[in-house]
């Protein structure tokens, strides 16, 4: 078994700057936050904004970056005033969300400092609540229930947002206020505006990571060995990001990323449903990479503080994703049939040469840059983009005479899923599929297109994905598309010249001005 990854195995915080910090929130939270005449003054600034009668003010509250105070009105509704820790919250004065009302730290009862007034999320627990194995206390860090079913953690909300959103700021992210707080960062050495790219923000990022390194001067190593580990693997990092990895989505499109999104921010009713979640602070337009990270916070437990080490904290997450993965598909696949409307073509079986097994024709479906030169072939056709996103999936920019196109094509055990964005939010969907089909009645019964002169088939599933106002207009054609009857071309000439593939791609971009409803044997055989 893996030893766990301890604290001090990693850049520990800087005891002198934590020290700092927790004397300076002591200070404020003993001299300011609690001061009666403060809390008097919050209700009535609550009170003022929010209507009605009050009732109760109810003790402050706090989470790891923000304070509260909340009064009870006698209508059955509540209202909060939310203030940033001082000396945990290193930015205070950076985020201003419009609610019921907010302020500056002049416009506070005794300068507490920033705030927002609004509406409290009634609730009793929250995720970690749902999560949390039975029995650990809460002053103990929280761990995944070992035993917790799937049901549990298959969520049952939907929530869409649309909006417009003009960056004008450098990102405040969770990392940089931890820098400032307990790496005593310099925070002068902080980006000083937006980005334009994802590889300028990779490349900042590396060079705040070597800052620190440098700036940090408590408790950062533990010797020169492990200054070295370091020091090289912050270089390596920096390697990466100024090798500009990112290309294909360097400019956007950039994505909301909320750092502090995790369970213990995510507010639920009694029966685990979500009501609210909170503590937006640290979100940002991210590049599009963060959006495919999968969560850390699956198991609560970060792997550095999971008492049976790394292995152990890998092979629990990995099941923990699985589910995760599952039902964001699922949530997906709802909110696609809610929004988007499905129109799809009759199934199509084209006869495979009898010269050409199974595994010819998956080896064809499964080459994905042969499959664009096949799809493709004429001489002003070009390939401008290729990203290979995983074994199995390519996606690609291809300019022709018909326009740009966008595509995405997945191998998959019997076939392929090929899929393309077209104008005006529709997308086209394609499956392509070898199946052998032994019984020759089996073969009359199951589709009209089927010849009766080969077992072996090639199978096009095809369908168009619209928008719900223009499904209406839209009309799937029957009959094999482009293509497909270049594909069948190409498996034809296979057949026919013993597998000579660069033979059979040279006639194939001979031919191709002549493809369109010319050659017969790409065309589907009727009974």
């Amino acid at each position: 078994m893996s030893q766990p990854i301890l604290a001090e195995k990693c850049m520990d915080f800087d005891d002198v700057a934590w020290e700092r910090s927790g004397k300076r929130f002591d200070t404020w939270k003993k001299e300011k936050l609690l001061k009666r005449e403060n809390l008097i003054a919050v209700g009535n600034l609550i009170d003022k904004w929010r209507g009605g009668v009050p009732d109760t003010l109810l003790t402050p509250g706090r989470g790891a970056f923000n304070a509260w105070v909340r009064l009870k009105f006698v209508d059955g509704g509540s209202a909060v005033m939310r203030i940033p820790c001082y000396g945990k919250s290193m930015f205070p004065e950076e985020k201003m969300p419009h609610i019921l009302h907010y302020g500056m730290t002049k416009d506070s009862p005794d300068e507490l400092g920033p705030f927002i007034i609004m509406e409290y999320i009634e609730h009793e627990y929250d995720l970690v609540d749902a999560l949390n194995t039975p029995g650990i206390p809460d002053d103990e860090r929280p761990i995944l229930d070992p035993q917790i079913s799937e049901e549990r953690l298959i969520a049952n909300e939907d929530d869409d947002l649309d909006d417009l959103w003009v960056v004008q700021h450098r990102p405040l992210t969770l990392n940089m206020n931890e820098l400032v707080q307990v790496g005593n960062f310099p925070p002068h050495l902080l980006p000083a505006g937006p980005f334009t790219t994802s590889s300028s923000y990779y490349r900042a990022l590396a060079d705040m990571h070597l800052d620190h390194l440098v700036t940090q001067r408590n408790d950062a190593v533990d010797s020169p060995e492990d200054c070295r580990t370091k020091c090289i693997a912050r270089f390596l990092f920096r390697k990466l990001a100024m090798e500009g990895r990112c290309k294909y989505n360097d400019r956007g499109p950039f994505k909301l990323f909320c750092d502090d999104f995790r369970p213990a921010n995510v507010l639920t009713n009694a029966e685990f449903q979500v009501v609210g979640a909170i503590d937006w602070e640290y979100t940002y337009a991210a590049p599009l990479e963060f959006v495919y990270s999968a969560p850390f916070w699956l198991l609560l437990e970060l792997p550095e503080y999971w008492s049976e080490g790394l292995d152990d904290w890998t092979n629990v997450y990995e099941t923990r994703l699985e589910t995760f993965l599952k039902v964001m598909e699922e949530r997906e696949k709802v909110a696609l049939d809610f929004l988007y409307s499905r129109k799809s073509a009759e199934k199509e079986y084209y006869p495979v040469p009898e010269g050409l097994s199974p595994t010819d024709v998956l080896q064809i479906l499964h080459n994905h840059t042969l499959l664009a030169n096949t799809f493709w072939p004429r001489s002003e056709s070009e390939v401008v983009e290729e990203k290979r996103t995983s074994n199995s999936i390519t996606e690609f920019v291809i300019n022709s005479s018909a326009g740009s196109a966008r595509v995405t094509m997945s191998t998959t055990t019997d076939g392929l899923f090929y899929e393309e964005e077209m104008p005006l939010g529709l997308k086209m969907a394609i499956y392509y599929k070898v199946v052998n089909i032994q019984d020759q009645n089996a073969q009359a019964s199951a589709h009209p297109t089927l010849s009766n002169e080969s077992h072996l088939h090639l199978v096009e599933e095809r369908s168009v994905v619209a928008p719900r106002p223009l499904s209406m207009l839209v009309k799937v054609k029957e009959g094999p598309i482009e293509k497909t009857r270049h594909l069948i071309w190409l498996l034809n000439e296979l057949g026919r010249n013993g597998k000579n593939m660069a033979e059979a791609l040279a006639g194939l971009r001979a031919s191709a001005e002549g493809l369109d409803g010319v050659d017969g044997q790409a065309k589907p055989k009727a009974d």
